[in-house]
């Protein structure tokens, strides 16, 4: 992960888009996601019952896990060596 992609993450503009869709279905941002794992959410369960993520068909719950990855590793300060590629 580049240091842009991880600014990014961490301050929530930038250059990504303000309505990236992870949940086509149900119409979650990847904003929602953020903003729910800032809230608390720790699991793809957990971003379930707060927004339905994956409620309908389920094709978004490895992007929706990927995101909370990043945003986890952001928080921590730390990045797992698959996302740092």
């Amino acid at each position: 992960m580049d240091n842009e992609r991880i600014a990014q993450l961490e301050t929530h503009d930038g250059l990504t888009p303000p309505h990236m869709y992870i949940c086509i279905c149900n119409a979650v941002t990847e904003k929602q996601i953020h903003q729910a794992i800032d809230d608390g959410a720790l699991t793809v369960d957990d971003l379930h019952r707060l927004l339905a993520v994956g409620s309908q068909c389920g094709s978004c719950k490895d992007c929706a896990r990927q995101c909370l990855q990043e945003k986890t590793a952001v928080t921590l300060g730390t990045l797992p060596f698959a996302l740092a590629s």
